[in-house]
């Protein structure tokens, strides 16, 4: 009985060291899998960056793969194998003088990796073989292109022994003796220590072409953490005293039961370790990915770009961070609702992994602005090439909702060590290259130059102060007046924002009037400019002012307030102001974006009994088809054709069909910029109806317009026109 006792103990005590073993050499199996992958995937983007710069000098081949090599040290050689299958470039070249210039295609394992590599476009490799310059190893080939395109490949070199002996932590070298076999054959021990023969754990793993089978054995001192010693007590018990049996009997399975019930506990500890592991993994993810492309998000790139700015400064090298902007992608989503918006984001970020592949880091660092990475160019002129890949790929359309769009993009780059030392400045100047990119008309790219950045800062004061002019009263209007080119009689007068801050003295409307329509503030502003007109034309009312019509310019942004009729209509009741006194001045960017939307907006101010006209006609996006469904009374023809009339016969000629076009349209036509009074006559014998310029008045603030309404009473009067 004592014997039996003994015989089940140690039954459960091996059964519980094998599971243990076990779950080593599973795990074992899988890390030293996932390490070398990692170092074969380093291969494929070396190839990758290869092929998407044309070919390398052999400068160039020796930087990258040295770089590869310091990163990767596991590697025995790093080599470039051309068409032909020669060995034509090697690093390092120490202790690897005999392979330099072998046609590898005479081996036949690795002339099957070569072709199969060739063929499939994908990564391939030998079995474990001789190597040319000694020693037993496996051999991973990278094709660089294919078709047409091959230039043959990059390839990874391993010693068999110097790979798993380095994948093989210092821990498991003291515990276990670990075998692995190609097939059958041994092709590396780590030790020949003394070990348990009969204690043995297996784990089979195919990490690329090739089957391995990891064989593992615990070490004397790793069976003994595992060992029990209940089966000598026992016998030891038995010999002594058959009395004590029975307890000893009522001991062993009292022992038995809790050692099961500790094994069933550490298996629901392992699952749930891993159960806790994945979900750390997936909250990881999380954190630091994008939920709509997958891609790394701003944070993560930050901690990406941080490491390589260490990795440069190290190795003296550049790196490149790009900020790529979508042009006008507010449109899409207006036009084509939010979800159409996402499309396109997803869309993008798929031509830009094709494209880029792993040559550059890329990350959405939110809405429709990517971020990405270029480490160690050559030269600023590969920079300007990916560039201009990215701008390229933007050519063709997305189809969104059944619809094709074209969509271009601005890209704002900064250099290390030029354009910053940090992540947080080289991110900061590659906005403000940005920033100048759109400023310079979009779908184009621009480089942080000293000074970008105080422009920057000077842009961001410049919306504070601007967000602060209303509550501080710095605006005015000014009025310029427009005259009847025939009679020379006032007809009206255009209002024209004004902002005087005291501490800056007056700051240009080409200064502000950008930056408002850029951040949304031209809303507040507009509105502003309609309270204050309506209140001047209520505090005219019975002056020789008082039935003149003023000029209210209004942008497409303001029209995307679907509340804009009703505020405006609020505005005429509050200062009992009819809507005939009152023009609204359309540039021709609202005829081409959100066009059923700003046509109904436009239908309902005609119906209330306002005036529309186009200003700067023909330097926009001129079209006779607005002119023909819009509800337009007049074209305003923009200064740049006028100033120049008088010496350009160009510009007389559109002028003249302008006024004509025009008029068959039963249109007028105001011309604006007049400074001559040759230009004057030009335009007055082409049929032009009003002009207002410098030559008439300049723009005046209320009081002035007034006193020059007043000396006119009794000759020429401001009325409506």
């Amino acid at each position: 009985m004592t014997l039996s006792l003994w015989s089940r103990i140690d039954i459960e005590t091996s059964e519980r060291r094998q599971h243990a073993l076990d779950y080593q050499a599973e795990f074992l199996s899988k890390r030293i899998t996932r390490q070398f992958l990692e170092q074969v995937r380093a291969l494929k983007r070396l190839a990758a960056y290869w092929d998407n710069n044309g070919g390398f000098t052999k400068e160039t081949w020796r930087k990258n793969a040295e770089a590869l090599h310091r990163d990767f040290p596991n590697f025995k050689a790093i080599e470039w194998t051309d068409k032909n299958y020669v060995i034509q470039w090697i690093e390092p070249m120490a202790g690897n003088e005999q392979a330099l210039g072998f046609n590898v295609a005479f081996n036949e394992s690795r002339r099957r990796a070569l072709e199969a590599a060739r063929a499939q476009g994908d990564i391939n490799s030998t079995p474990v073989i001789t190597l040319q310059q000694g020693g037993q190893g496996v051999v991973v080939y990278a094709p660089i292109s294919k078709g047409d395109d091959f230039q043959g490949f990059i390839v990874g070199v391993f010693l068999v022994e110097q790979l798993l002996g380095s994948l093989i932590s210092p821990q498991e070298e003291d515990h276990f003796h670990v075998r692995v076999y190609e097939e059958d054959k041994l092709i590396f021990s780590n030790s020949s220590a003394d070990v348990s023969p009969d204690t043995t754990a297996a784990a089979d793993w195919k990490p690329l072409q090739f089957s391995w089978r990891l064989s593992v054995q615990p070490k004397s001192d790793w069976l003994h953490n595992y060992s029990s010693p209940l089966p000598a007590f026992v016998m030891s018990a038995g010999t002594i005293s058959s009395a004590l049996l029975a307890w000893v009997c009522y001991l062993a399975m009292s022992l038995g039961r809790q050692r099961r019930s500790l094994l069933s506990a550490n298996e629901s500890l392992q699952s749930e370790i891993a159960n806790r592991q994945e979900v750390e993994q997936t909250l990881s993810h999380v954190i630091t990915h994008d939920a709509l492309t997958g891609l790394p998000n701003r944070s993560f790139f930050q901690e990406d770009l941080a490491q390589a700015i260490l990795r440069a400064q190290r190795a003296n090298r550049y790196l490149a961070v790009m900020l790529v902007d979508l042009d006008q992608f507010k449109k899409i989503n207006d036009t084509l609702t939010h979800s159409a918006g996402d499309q396109l984001v997803v869309a993008l970020t798929k031509r830009f992994n094709t494209l880029l592949e792993s040559e550059i880091s890329i990350a959405r660092a939110g809405g429709d602005e990517f971020m990405m990475l270029l480490e160690n160019p050559e030269s600023v002129d590969e920079v300007i090439a990916i560039a201009n890949r990215i701008m390229a790929c933007m050519k063709q359309p997305f189809t969104l909702n059944d619809e094709e769009v074209f969509i271009t993009c601005s890209i704002g780059i900064a250099v290390y060590p030029e354009g910053g030392v940090s992540a947080e400045d080289l991110i900061r100047n590659a906005d403000a290259a940005l920033y100048r990119a759109k400023a310079a008309g979009r779908n184009g790219y621009h480089f942080y130059t000293t000074g970008m950045h105080a422009e920057a800062l000077k842009r961001l004061e410049l919306d504070r102060w601007l967000r602060e002019a209303i509550e501080r009263n710095e605006l005015s209007l000014a009025f310029q007046p427009k005259v009847n080119l025939k009679t020379r009689e006032y007809t009206g007068a255009e209002a024209l924002l004004r902002w005087y801050r005291p501490e800056q003295g007056f700051i240009s409307p080409v200064e502000f009037i950008p930056l408002a329509e850029e951040t949304g503030l031209i809303k507040e502003l507009g509105m502003w400019v309609v309270r204050r007109a309506c209140q001047q034309l209520s505090e005219w009312r019975g002056t020789p002012l008082g039935n003149i019509r003023l000029a209210i310019n209004l942008s497409a942004i303001q029209l995307e307030d679907k509340e804009l009729v009703h505020k405006i209509d609020d505005l005429l009741r509050e200062f009992d102001v009819p809507p005939r006194q009152l023009e609204f001045e359309l540039t021709e960017e609202v005829f081409i974006q959100n066009i059923e939307s700003n046509m109904a907006h436009l239908n309902e101010l005609i119906k209330m009994g306002f005036r529309l006209s186009i200003d700067d006609f023909g330097v926009g996006y001129s079209s006779l088809a607005y002119l023909k469904h819009f509800p337009i009374s007049c074209i305003k023809i923009d200064r740049s054709f006028v100033s120049q009339l008088e010496t350009n016969a160009d510009d007389r000629v559109i002028i003249n069909a302008v006024i004509a076009m025009a008029h068959n349209l039963n249109l007028s036509v105001v011309a604006e910029g007049v400074e001559t009074e040759a230009q004057a006559t030009y335009l007055q014998k082409q049929g032009c109806d009003e002009a207002q310029g410098y030559l008439f008045a300049k723009p005046l603030p209320p009081d002035q317009l007034y006193k020059l309404a007043t000396s006119l009473r009794n000759g020429t009067s401001l009325q409506q026109g």
